[in-house]
């Protein structure tokens, strides 16, 4: 059981994070966003401070389509987290990604 004092959460927490989101409607049926992150490092679990970059590029072909091109952690091919909701959860690698969605709305 992870020790959830406040000595125990020394080194596990980030001491800063950053966040900055900017979305852009450049035409009726066309939309860009971006999120940059970054988080600094770890110094419990040594995990190394890490910036991210999110891109998503969205069109509306008709009100009720939408095609959307997203790409993940642009910046690094991969970078060690942890899982956000536990305490001593164990660390893995995130890994750059992209997907493309077709979504239908009646």
């Amino acid at each position: 059981v992870p020790d959830v004092s406040i000595a125990g959460l020394v080194g596990s927490t980030p001491r800063r994070e950053y966040r900055l989101r900017a979305a852009w409607d450049f035409h009726d049926d066309w939309s860009l966003d971006a999120f940059l992150h970054h988080r600094d490092r770890l110094s419990g679990l040594n995990i190394p401070a890490y910036t991210g970059l999110d891109l998503h590029l969205g069109w509306r072909p008709r009100h009720d389509v939408e095609i959307e091109l997203v790409a993940q952690n642009l910046l690094d091919p991969q970078h060690p987290e942890t899982a956000a909701m536990f305490l001593g959860g164990p660390v893995t690698e995130i890994a750059r990604s992209y997907y493309l969605r077709l979504t239908y709305r009646r």
